[in-house]
């Protein structure tokens, strides 16, 4: 899988870490759309099925590589803001996070950004990880996979509270 962040080359001593934090804004995707034939493409995140495939539900693989900023000594997580409408996610192929049954309807991700906590133990001392999100989608439901970004768990904290200040405090100010 081509990779897919903006990072350095060698992940970086552990105290130089605590707010390195890197997006990715690329995936390999297996496109299988209701009704039609399944497709290998490169996406640019964030992708909207809804615009790709008005009117058609189903189903997607991301595949993208993850350049972990630092040695791998503490958890790291993902910041995805927007995936599904269900979706599976995998680091190295470790489930790390189930957002809903893949295929039933009554539950949506997309309502919600995610943090995803990913433990150092099953990181790659060499940096390199491999991440993989399953999704379904249902049509008409905004689903998709927005850009990720990826960090310690104690930057990416403060980045998921900053996101839900705008998303969910900021209106009720207003």
């Amino acid at each position: 899988w081509g990779l897919a962040v903006r990072a350095f080359a060698q992940p970086a001593p552990a105290a130089d870490c605590a707010s390195r934090i890197v997006s990715v804004d690329h995936a390999q995707a297996e496109l299988r759309p209701d009704g039609l034939p399944a497709i290998q493409a490169e996406v640019t995140l964030a992708h909207r099925w809804d615009l790709a495939y008005p009117g058609r539900g189903g189903s997607v693989t991301y595949h993208a590589q993850l350049q972990t900023p630092c040695v791998p000594d503490q958890p790291m997580a993902l910041m995805i803001a927007k995936v599904g409408n269900q979706a599976a996610v995998r680091v190295n192929g470790a489930l790390v996070a189930q957002l809903g049954e893949l295929g039933n309807p009554t539950y949506d991700a997309a309502k919600a950004a995610q943090l995803v906590v990913v433990p150092a133990t099953l990181l790659r001392r060499d940096g390199l990880n491999e991440l993989s999100i399953d999704a379904t989608l249902q049509r008409q439901r905004a689903g998709g996979l927005s850009m990720i970004l990826y960090g310690p768990q104690a930057a990416m904290n403060a980045v998921a509270l900053d996101q839900f200040r705008w998303r969910f405090v900021g209106p009720l100010v207003i």
